[in-house]
């Protein structure tokens, strides 16, 4: 057909109008087939790219998962251990990344220079090492040249290996450098030395804010905030009754919450102001250190509720060097050392009886730069602890952010979220992901939670992924409690056959005594010691 007959054709009404509804049907079911796909999707949910956030920096999972691997042997794993392996990997690359973001903000860069100064230490430090391992030099240089040729070939390959390692090598530096600008800041005094080794006798009356939170796990920011309140009105009313006449020791006995002290009338012994401040806050520390002896504080913000105190006692334990010295004479260049200076300086010496005397160590000096060893150390820790405190973490991936509410004893939210992991866990196969590890976890906060029936199903669907003898013991536990002894037994003749790690012969031969069956429970035992000695040789004995 020609052009001009087609244009005619097409120009007939029936024809025009049947053309335009065939491309209208064939949009139409074009999205029905669109929308139709993406209803679907969410029967196979797939997890969050991104595993978590720190102060904005993303970790990816394919990062993340690379990481796992390298630190995890490959990814294998324990039903057990294995989701808290996998934070405890999180946890240290969310240090590093802290670390970057910190040098980032404080202007510390590590230079080219750097990274090869470094190398050049760590080549020197393990050619001294391998040294040591040979009786003489010819013997290391004959062991070079059939080995490497040369010794500058020998370096020329360690030199080669550690720059592989190259962002560990500049981690490391970093890790340095920030340590060394956190402690460039600490000055220390002779106020600081005294507080170092003071001790304090202290009773105290304490109003706990879980007085004001009853049955609140993990309370609201707002909630918290009416609690201390509360408690710091409780803690003035207990003040007041004791400028009233009250006694100390009989208001604690009454009303303190410290349940450990309160039948001693408050009291807590003899502390350093590390112990206290550790124990109950810093604010409550110095109060320690700068109230007056027998008269009761104000009331003292503290970690867990607000104090009363009251010192009974405080004195001063510096260490015996403190107080000694050594001294040389300039005349007959004798030296001797005085135990005790406070007892008197030495004024001549003991054996020409020269005047022309010098003091060449002081033992104050020595416990001075012990104390500002100490010091930079809690400096750094301050300084860790206070990244962490101050990033902003968004934990994305709800199988970490399960374990994360798990250890902070939110266990509902917990549940919550493991169970969201699991959508995606047991509908894919995803590297990394274990359902039945998931499982496990999901069932041991049942447990505690004393839901024995949710927890029995928790390690069966957990079974149905995976075979594991942890699972079967859990189970036989269980099954123990119920008064199923057959299906019990069963459950532990399985687990036996799967072991593979000798301690889970102990737990398994202990259930088996108290099922009654006491020859198998021997025989776990004997494969335990035979086991043990496979893997350790002679040196099991000690365990």
């Amino acid at each position: 057909m020609s052009l001009r007959k087609l244009r005619r054709f097409i120009r007939i009404k029936v024809i025009r109008t049947t053309l335009w509804l065939s491309i209208f049907f064939i949009f139409l079911i074009g999205t029905f087939v669109s929308f139709g796909t993406i209803r679907r999707a969410p029967l196979r949910p797939t997890p969050p790219s991104i595993v978590v956030k720190v102060n904005g920096w993303k970790i990816m999972r394919n990062d993340f998962d690379e990481r796992l691997r390298n630190e995890l042997a490959g990814g294998s794993h324990d039903v057990r251990t294995w989701v808290s392996m996998k934070y405890s990997v999180l946890d240290r690359v969310i240090d590093e990344i802290l670390l970057r973001q910190a040098a980032r903000k404080h202007r510390i860069r590590v230079s080219r220079s750097d990274i090869h100064k470094r190398i050049d230490e760590i080549i020197e430090e393990r050619i001294a090492a391998q040294r040591r391992e040979f009786r003489t030099l010819k013997e290391f240089m004959d062991w070079v040249r059939d080995n490497f040729g040369s010794l500058g070939a020998y370096k020329a390959k360690l030199r080669s290996e550690l720059l592989d390692h190259r962002p560990v090598i500049e981690l490391q530096i970093l890790h340095d450098k920030l340590r060394e600008f956190a402690e460039r800041k600490v000055k220390v005094t002779n106020e600081d030395v005294r507080d170092e080794y003071c001790r304090v006798r202290l009773r105290h009356i304490q109003v706990s804010y879980d007085r004001f939170m009853k049955e609140k796990t993990v309370p609201s920011p707002e909630e918290r905030e009416k609690a201390m309140k509360l408690a710091e009105e409780r803690a003035a009313q207990l003040l007041e009754r004791l400028r009233k006449g009250e006694k100390f020791e009989e208001l604690a006995k009454r009303e303190s919450d410290d349940t450990a002290t309160a039948n001693k009338g408050g009291e807590l012994g003899w502390l350093d102001l590390r112990q206290v401040g550790a124990m109950y806050g810093e604010e409550v520390a110095k109060a320690a250190k700068g109230t007056s002896i027998g008269k009761p504080t104000t009331p003292i913000k503290g970690v867990t509720g607000y104090h009363i105190l009251k010192v009974e006692e405080r004195k001063f334990e510096f260490p015996p060097e403190y107080y000694k010295a050594r001294y040389r004479c300039l005349s007959c260049r004798h030296q001797w050392e005085v135990k005790d200076v406070r007892k008197g300086k030495a004024s001549d010496c003991p054996k020409c009886h020269g005047k022309k005397i010098k003091v060449v160590w002081e033992g104050r000096k020595e416990v001075f730069n012990d104390v500002r060893r100490k010091m930079a150390e809690r400096a750094w820790l301050d300084f860790q602890n206070r990244l962490r405190f101050e990033a902003k973490i968004e934990m994305i991936d709800p199988e970490l952010a399960a374990y994360r509410a798990e250890m902070y004893g939110d266990e509902g939210e917990a549940l919550k979220l493991y169970k969201r992991a699991l959508r995606y866990a047991e509908t894919r196969e995803e590297p990394l992901v274990f359902p039945a590890a998931i499982l496990f976890r999901v069932g041991s906060i049942y447990e505690r939670q004393n839901k024995k029936d949710l927890a029995l199903q928790a390690y069966r669907r957990a079974l149905s992924h995976e075979e594991d003898p942890a699972l079967r013991i859990r189970i036989a536990r269980l099954l123990k409690e119920r008064g199923k002894k057959k299906e019990a037994l069963r459950e532990l003749d399985k687990a036996s056959e799967l072991i593979s790690d000798p301690w889970d012969r102990l737990e398994l031969a202990k259930l088996y005594e108290e099922l009654g069956n006491k020859s198998e429970a021997a025989k776990q035992r004997k494969l335990y010691e035979i086991e043990l000695k496979e893997r350790f040789g002679s040196n099991s004995e000690r365990f």
